[in-house]
C-alpha cells in the first residue's frame, strides 16, 4: 500500500506475490532511487519443507508488481528477511539459510541493477551455527555513501554463546571478520535494527532479555 500525503491516507492495497494462496512472510523491502519497490519474503509455495526466499519489484509508483523470482533454496523459514538500498541502484537482501547438517548461517544476495537481478548469494560469515529447530532470529543489512555494506545477525556459532555480530564488506561483497557487540554471556539479544549514515557511522540497536 502506498501514501501520497505522508501517511494521512493509504491506497493501492496490491498483492506482491503472483502464486496460490500459501505462507508468504517475514518480509522486508526498500525503495530504489527511480521509485521502484524492491520486496523479499520467505514464501512455501513448494512446500512447508522446502521454503525458499523470493523477490519482487513493484513499478509506477507502488501500483504495478513484476512477477516474483526465487531468489534463494534452503531458507530458514522463521527468519526475518532484511532488504537494505545502496547508491547506484544496489539493494542486498540478508536472509538465514539451511546448510547441509542443519547448519543455519546468514547469506546476502546484492542486485546491481535495481532488484533486476542478482548476484550469487554469498555466505556472511561461516558461524556453524547447528540447531535442529527455528531460531527466529534475522539480520540487519544497510549500506553508506559509497556502497559499503553492513551487516547484523544473530547467531549462537559452533560453542553456543548468544552473539549478536556486526561486519562490513567495503566493496559491498565480501564481509571482513565479525565484532561481537552484545557484552553480556547471561542474555540473550533479539530483534536487531542497523542504520548507517552515508559517512559510514552506524547505530545498531537490538532488545536483550533472560532466558525466562
Amino acid at each position: 500500500s502506498r501514501s501520497g500525503d505522508g501517511g494521512r491516507s493509504w491506497d493501492g492495497h496490491i498483492r506482491g506475490n503472483d502464486d496460490r494462496a500459501t505462507s508468504h512472510s517475514f518480509e522486508g523491502m526498500t525503495v530504489t532511487g527511480d521509485g521502484a519497490v524492491v520486496m523479499a519474503w520467505i514464501d512455501s509455495r513448494e512446500g512447508p519443507e522446502k521454503a525458499a526466499t523470493w523477490v519482487a519489484r513493484v513499478l509506477d509508483e507502488g501500483m504495478r508488481p513484476e512477477p516474483s523470482t526465487r531468489l534463494g533454496d534452503d531458507t530458514g523459514a522463521c527468519c526475518r528477511v532484511a532488504v537494505g538500498r545502496a547508491p547506484a541502484d544496489a539493494v542486498a537482501v540478508l536472509w538465514r539459510k539451511v546448510f547441509p547438517g542443519d547448519v543455519r548461517d546468514m547469506v546476502l544476495g546484492v542486485s546491481r541493477d535495481g532488484g533486476r537481478s542478482f548476484e550469487t548469494p554469498r555466505r556472511v560469515h561461516e558461524d556453524g551455527w547447528k540447531i535442529t529447530a527455528c531460531p527466529h532470529r534475522g539480520g540487519e543489512v544497510a549500506f553508506d555513501g559509497k556502497g559499503t555494506a553492513y551487516a547484523a545477525w544473530y547467531t549462537e556459532g559452533t560453542k553456543g554463546v548468544p552473539s549478536m555480530l556486526f561486519a562490513v564488506a567495503p566493496t559491498g561483497r565480501r564481509f571482513g571478520a565479525p565484532l561481537r557487540v552484545n557484552a553480556s554471556t547471561a542474555t540473550i539479544p533479539d530483534q536487531v535494527r542497523l542504520a548507517v549514515n552515508p559517512t559510514g557511522a552506524a547505530v545498531i540497536v537490538w532488545e536483550d532479555a533472560t532466558a525466562v
